[in-house]
């Protein structure tokens, strides 16, 4: 309701910059439920607009702080919005990346529960390594999660599949990374997946 509410006066030329402010300020609310609507509501105001004066720096300041909610369930929240985010508008993609550790840490634990959003942050992470290899240095800590996911027989092929396409788009773009240069075992692994 609150979203859509600030979609119509958005569209009908009416600033919004109070409802952000109080969406921003609920992301900071001892109760759970309240930081959860407001990602929610941010979420679903990208999806109609990204113009929207100040928007860019109240959500990515929101999406940002969340992923370090003590709430497993709004970091989830969060890091999907962040996906979404970066997905849309290209300038947040330089905070999205600076984020990858958390998120993968975040993606690790919902592989069964948003399915969709993991696909998706796969997608991005190709995009993004393909675009711009220079600014992805995957750890490797994420890229022994990538390995897992894509070995992992529960999870669903297209989850399995798209992260291998991560770990290859990045031995692609990024052939001299120390990473890679430096642990065969991994590469061995990877090698019997493909």
């Amino acid at each position: 309701l609150i979203a859509s509410l600030a979609i119509l006066l958005h569209r009908r030329g009416n600033s919004i910059s109070d409802i952000l402010q109080m969406l921003a300020g609920w992301t900071q609310s001892p109760v759970k439920a309240q930081r959860e609507t407001s990602l929610l509501c941010f979420s679903r105001i990208l999806m109609i607009s990204e113009t929207i004066e100040n928007l860019f720096e109240i959500v990515s300041n929101s999406f940002v702080a969340c992923l370090h909610d003590n709430s497993p369930v709004i970091q989830q929240v969060s890091a999907v919005g962040c996906v979404d985010f970066a997905s849309s508008c290209p300038e947040f993609e330089e905070i999205f990346t600076m984020n990858i550790p958390k998120l993968f840490e975040i993606i690790a634990h919902c592989m069964d529960t948003e399915e969709r959003a993991v696909i998706r942050f796969f997608e991005l992470m190709i995009q993004l390594i393909e675009g711009n290899p220079a600014a992805i240095n995957l750890s490797a800590r994420e890229m022994d999660i990538l390995l897992e996911v894509a070995s992992h027989p529960d999870y669903e092929f297209q989850i399995r599949n798209k992260s291998l396409e991560v770990m290859i788009s990045f031995a692609e773009q990024r052939p001299r990374s120390s990473f890679l240069r430096s642990n065969a075992p991994f590469l061995q692994n990877l090698v019997k997946m493909l």
